[in-house]
């Protein structure tokens, strides 16, 4: 597949925040890009499973979704970005303890290698499981 065709889902219960997050991963080149406000976490595994790419707003209920992501059999190994406007460092060490495959912070650079290398990542880990 051409990362550049991943499908994603972008979500962001802020609505500006999110639109100019479409915004960036449209002018990277990723042709297929979906904005959803926060859903509930059921709703997160529900719309997992139709999308390549999650993007979510990590202060924004993102470990919660992660988590849930990571613990249900059919969405283990999704690719899941956290996104976020801090570089605290605990942040980090925090979604990568919960199984994050990448992480963007605002303002987003190097957005198509990022995300490819996290859809790498998270291919890895599905093929080492199996």
């Amino acid at each position: 597949m051409d990362f550049l065709d991943a499908r994603i889902l972008l979500i962001n219960p802020m609505d500006a925040l999110r639109a100019s997050d479409r915004d960036v991963l449209i002018a990277a080149g990723f042709r297929r890009v979906m904005e959803a406000k926060e859903p509930p976490v059921e709703g997160v595994l529900a719309a997992a499973r139709q999308w390549d790419v999650l993007v979510i707003e990590w202060r924004s209920g993102g470990l919660e979704m992660l988590r849930a992501l990571r613990a249900d059999e059919g969405t283990r190994y999704k690719t899941v970005i956290g996104l976020t406007s801090s570089a605290a460092p605990e942040l980090v060490v925090e979604a990568k303890e919960a199984g994050v495959s990448g992480w963007l912070i605002r303002p987003m650079s190097d957005v198509a290698k990022r995300i490819q290398r996290a859809i790498e990542r998270a291919a890895t880990m599905a093929a080492d499981a199996s």
